[in-house]
């Protein structure tokens, strides 16, 4: 019993020392992976192996090991005969982990078992994610050791391991694995395999003979890497054997081509001569394909080529698809085809029908192979026809001579057609219903006599309806001298133009002209006088002439603005608190427009702890939150662990004063007093005094507050001061707007009205002179456009708002104005149409620009044409910095002499300033810079 007992002591003193060692070994070695190869496995680096066994090449024990007999025990251990001790532990005399168990963390498992996290596997094993793989071995596909530091990307190799790295195969690919220079980590780099290779001397066979349409195979035997027996490799297909060389002729569309074929596959090979096609000879023809009884068709016109019968594209019209005809239920359904109309009365009685022209009265022959409509060539159809007259009724039948198929119907008689013979009043030649008029009368149809005389008296007035009997349209474009009739197809709707209708009076013959406001939307056609494109600062320009109407449209394109901006990169990185600073650029070509960009602060990331109060300990509770990122921390919340218990006292929270609550902690029977916050006022608004725009009112919007609480009060004013009076009425639009003297295209004029904000008569409002209605003409002598401002007509008034509005008038102003202007006799607008004249120099011509010195020189560059007439001048822009820093800039034009040479000199600027560029460019006139017209040339730039 003694030595029984003194066994167990002797036992449980050896497993305290075990685990104080395991747990020795487990703080010593964090974050490093151990390998410990169990019986019969080859010890890992610098261990020495078991008996029997002889160590890996370079291997040692390691540090303070015992190995089992034959090994040197871990230092401090002595395990028991013939046991093998697990990582940090002694197991008991002759005990293994039982197969199938999974060792517990720091334990070397048995063969066949999988590690747990952490640990290293036996030989021959794949490790679990986030272990480091043994001498040798190969990790998991797309795992990495735990030590990889996924978030240095990409690493960047230093030394290789040799003794993690897998060399590759002839078919499987090795594995290298390196220390990260940057952050230390393991990581693994894939080897590809090496593939097979041949022994020598080579051993093949050509197992499958190559064809030209198949690929042959060579089978290789035995390889100089491996013990594969066999292995294949492909052999290239042969070339085609072609025969003689067939020349198919060029089509239309088709070149010719030279066309051999493979004797032995069959294979053609085509080569075409370019340019040899004979292309399409397209005259209009009608297209018909004719349906009948059991065959569908078509019918249309189109372009179509004499020689191939090619339909030319966008060209097919009036197409007509035709199914198979049913032709009883054909003809029922599309008796258009013989009858225009069949008109119904409401009991479906019929009581007219309108023949088709080409159907003549009494033919029976097949006259429908002739005759083609809408729905093509009908086939073989037979008709009886007797047309109806004024008074007798008609009848018509057509029969399909193939299938039998009939429609037919009686024609109601026609009844006369009166209309006048001839006007009696003489000298009339137009019927006037406001003028007494005697007219015969009678039936037009040919055959018929039937007439009769009648007297009228005379309307009060004419009545002219704007959208119904219209008769014609005209309108005044600019090569016009006066309105022209137009079909309404050629009538440019971007400009006036008038709806000629006829008066609503039976037998009135006299017609009114509506005039109709144009669009105003111009179209340039693509055909531009000048164009300059707007840049992200820069306004651009487009003068043209109207496509459609013919008038001169000068338009100002707004600049683009810098909108596609792109990040560069980050000047001042973000913290928690503080935002950062990142570099955008404008990608628009030509713009280098920077602008620095805030980056919103990335704020905390809050992880909130708790510690729970202890009223009998004096322990204080505390709610806290911790940024994870910078390690900011706050209370937010800090308990003394009181619970309410008897409630003593109580005392409400006012707007500005705290309330109380006193109570008896039921844990420590405490008398505890707690605070309640004040409330603070609940505002709420009562009155609201606007802004207005009175004399000596300088405040915006006052909004008066009482709080709903207490008797507290306060007031608030907005910075909403209006910016001067305005003459808009919400409810009238132009508040009393009188206009005393009208604008022309040379001087402003002068109007009133009355603010509609404070009620304030406003004198003497400017309104701006109106812009030139210009026509543009071409001067061939000088080589340049030339702005003419010609007289407006009065009926022209949507083209004189367009005037004001490029005027820079508001529509209501614009409307108003028209509205005075249109009033008077004349035929044309007063002011409108003057002696203003500008001519537009354009340069078909390059230009590089250089200078040196004190003399600039232009060169015309290659293939460009020299400046038609006059004298060229050159702009020249300086640019200095000042001794401060500051820049200015000074502007002067300069002549150009024959040899193209100018003058660059000439500024005198105060010393310590320097000369940061010089930009020099070609206009028409030493006054071009106050054009704003835009680039002539090709610009160059000089240096001093």
């Amino acid at each position: 019993m003694k030595k029984l007992l003194a066994l167990l002591m002797a036992l449980a003193i050896l497993c305290t020392s075990v685990v104080a060692f395991a747990t020795e070994t487990t703080e010593g070695t964090e974050n490093q992976n151990v390998a410990i190869q169990t019986e019969g496995e080859a010890p890992t680096e610098g261990e020495e192996p078991t008996e029997g066994e002889e160590p890996t090449e370079g291997e040692e024990p390691t540090e303070g090991e015992t190995p089992t007999e034959g090994e040197e025990p871990t230092e401090g251990e002595t395990p028991t005969e013939g046991e093998e001790p697990t990582e940090g532990e002694e197991p008991t005399e002759g005990e293994e982990p039982t197969e199938g168990e999974e060792p517990t963390e720091g334990e070397e498992p048995t063969e066949g078992e999988e590690p747990t996290e952490g640990e290293e596997p036996t030989e021959g094993e794949e490790p679990t994610e986030g272990e480091t793989p043994t001498e040798g071995e190969e990790p998991t596909e797309g795992e990495e050791p735990a030590e990889d530091n996924t978030e240095c990307a990409p690493h960047v190799p230093g030394e290789k391991d040799e003794a993690r790295s897998v060399a590759p195969t002839c078919t499987k690919d090795g594995i290298d694995w390196f220390t990260c220079t940057e952050c230390g980590s393991l990581f693994s780099v894939t080897v590809p395999a090496t593939g097979h290779k041949d022994v020598e001397p080579a051993q093949t066979k050509v197992t499958k003979e190559p064809t030209c349409t198949e690929e042959g195979e060579l089978t290789h035997y035995g390889c100089a890497n491996c013990d594969v027996e066999s292995w294949t490799t492909v052999i290239e297909k042969v070339p085609h054997t072609y025969g003689d060389v067939e020349v198919q002729e060029p089509t239309c569309t088709e070149n010719r081509k030279n066309i051999r074929t493979c004797t032995v596959c069959g294979h053609v090979e085509e080569t075409e001569e370019e340019g040899t096609a004979l292309g399409h000879i397209y005259t209009e023809q009608d297209v018909n394909l004719l349906p009948s009884c059991t065959e569908p068709g078509t019918s249309g016109t189109a372009n179509v080529c004499d020689r191939c019968g090619d339909i030319e594209e966008g060209t097919l019209d009036n197409v007509v698809e035709l199914p198979v005809l049913d032709h009883q239920a054909w003809l029922e359904a599309n008796q258009e085809a013989y009858f225009y109309t069949v008109e119904y009365d409401e009991n479906d009685n019929v009581i007219a029908v309108t023949v088709n022209d080409a159907i003549e009265e009494g033919r029976t022959e097949n006259y429908m192979s002739e005759i083609e409509d809408e729905n093509g060539t009908l086939g073989s159809l037979s008709t009886d026809y007797t047309a109806a007259t004024c008074t007798a009724d008609g009848h018509i039948a057509v029969v399909c001579n193939e299938c039998g198929a009939k429609i037919e119907q009686v024609i109601p008689a026609l009844g006369h057609d009166v209309q006048i013979l001839e006007a009696q009043q003489a000298g009339q030649t137009i019927h006037d219903c406001t003028k007494a008029d005697s007219i015969l009368f009678g039936c037009v149809r040919e055959g018929c006599n039937y007439m009769y005389n009648q007297a009228f008296e005379p309307a009060d007035e004419h009545t002219f309806i704007k959208d119904a009997n219209i008769v014609g349209y005209k309108q005044r474009k600019a090569a016009d001298s006066e309105p022209v009739s137009y079909p309404f197809e050629e009538i440019a709707t971007c400009h006036d133009y008038y709806v000629t209708v006829e008066c609503d009076v039976d037998f009135c013959d006299v017609t009114h002209d509506f005039l109709v406001e144009g669009t105003g939307e111009h179209n340039a056609n693509g055909d531009y006088i000048i164009y300059v494109e707007p840049t992200c600062t820069e306004t651009g320009r487009e003068l043209y002439n109207c496509a459609e109407c013919g008038y001169y449209q000068d338009v100002t394109v707004e600049a683009l603005g810098h909108t596609e901006l792109a990040f560069v990169k980050v000047l001042v990185e973000p913290t928690c608190t503080e935002a950062g600073v990142r570099l955008v650029e404008c990608t628009r070509e030509g713009c280098d427009y920077t602008e620095e960009q805030a980056i919103p602060a990335l704020g905390h990331h809050w992880v909130v702890t708790s510690t729970e109060a202890d009223c009998l300990k004096g322990i204080v509770g505390r709610t806290i939150r911790t940024c994870s990122q910078c390690g900011a921390s706050e209370v937010l919340e800090e308990n003394a662990g009181h619970k309410v218990g008897t409630l003593v006292a109580h005392k409400d929270a006012t707007c500005t004063e705290d309330g109380s609550e006193s109570y008896w902690c039921s844990i420590c029977h405490r008398l505890v007093t707690e605070t309640i916050e004040a409330l603070d006022h609940d505002w709420e608004e009562v009155n609201t005094i606007p802004a207005t725009c009175a004399t000596g009112k300088e405040s915006g919007t006052i909004h008066e507050f009482e709080c709903t609480r207490c008797d507290a009060e306060k007031s608030e004013v907005d910075d909403d001061m209006p910016a001067g009076h305005t003459m808009y009425s919400e409810v009238d639009g132009l508040n009393h707007f009188v206009i005393k003297t009208l604008p022309t295209c040379e001087s402003t004029g002068l109007a009133s009205y009355v603010c509609s904000v404070c009620g304030e008569l406003i004198e003497d409002l400017e309104l701006p002179a109106i812009s030139h209605n210009t026509e543009v003409t071409f001067n061939e002598e000088t080589g340049a456009y030339e702005l003419t401002c010609v007289t407006l007509e009065k009926t022209e008034t949507g083209r004189l708002k367009d005037l004001l509005m490029n005027a820079g008038y508001e529509e209501m102003v614009a409307d108003a104005v028209i509205a005075q202007m249109t009033q008077g006799s004349s035929a044309n607008f007063a002011g409108i149409g003057c002696d203003y004249v500008e001519a537009i120099e354009i340069r078909n011509t390059e230009y590089t620009i250089t200078g040196s010195g004190n003399r600039g020189k232009i060169e015309l560059k290659e293939g460009c044409q020299p400046i038609k007439g006059g004298v060229a001048y050159v702009r020249i822009t300086w640019r200095y910095t000042q001794a401060n820093g500051d820049t200015v800039s000074f502007v002067a034009t300069r002549t150009v002499d024959d040899e193209g040479t100018f003058k660059l000199s000439g500024l005198s600027v105060p010393s310590g300033w320097t000369c940061d560029f010089i930009y020099a460019e070609v206009v028409s006139n030493p006054d071009a810079d106050e054009l704003g017209f835009g680039e002539y040339a090709t610009y160059g730039s000089a240096a001093l």
